[in-house]
């Protein structure tokens, strides 16, 4: 007998889930476990600390073929696929290969300048969604990413990384 599940609807929020017992804790509103970072709070602990990892920038999930981080293990198994999958896009500008259609789109748009992203609080275009969605952040202000050594606030992993070497440079002068 095989163990395989069939996803299943969640009639609250849609998404498909393979276990709803699982998933209706996600809906409930006794949220006991909270973010010592934002105002998010949880039900379940291993939610929340997938959602610490985004303040930290702890990513446990390594890859073992190019040796790229991941803070979880659905997307470092995404990820494994690009070493595996048969690229089948090619780019006609610099021959660059893909294999899922939505990377080649995304890349064609640094060729031809396309900015489909547009923020909502200035004139700014993107050509992608995650710059726009950073770029926003500052907008309205939000500091989620958190130092894990003095707590300093930052927008983004880029600006808490050149911040991580002002601690590195301390310790090498303790020693």
């Amino acid at each position: 007998m095989s163990s395989f599940r069939k996803p299943t609807e969640c009639s609250v929020c849609g998404k498909q889930v393979k276990s709803m017992s699982d998933h209706m804790k996600v809906h409930s509103t006794d949220k006991k476990y909270k973010c010592t970072f934002s105002d998010k709070s949880f039900a379940q602990s291993n939610n929340l600390a997938y959602h610490l990892r985004k303040h930290t920038g702890e990513k446990p999930y390594k890859c073992d073929k190019c040796d790229k981080q991941f803070i979880n293990e659905p997307h470092l198994l995404s990820h494994l696929k690009l070493h595996y999958d048969q690229k089948v896009f090619q780019c006609e500008v610099c021959s660059k290969l893909f294999n899922h259609i939505g990377n080649f789109n995304k890349h064609r748009r640094v060729h031809c300048g396309e900015k489909p992203y547009a923020c909502e609080y200035c004139e700014m275009r993107f050509s992608n969604s995650s710059n726009k969605k950073a770029h926003e952040k500052r907008h309205r202000d939000e500091r989620t990413i958190v130092c894990e050594v003095c707590s300093k606030r930052f927008h983004d992993m880029h600006h808490l990384e050149r911040h991580r070497t002002v601690h590195r440079k301390s310790r090498k002068g303790e020693n």
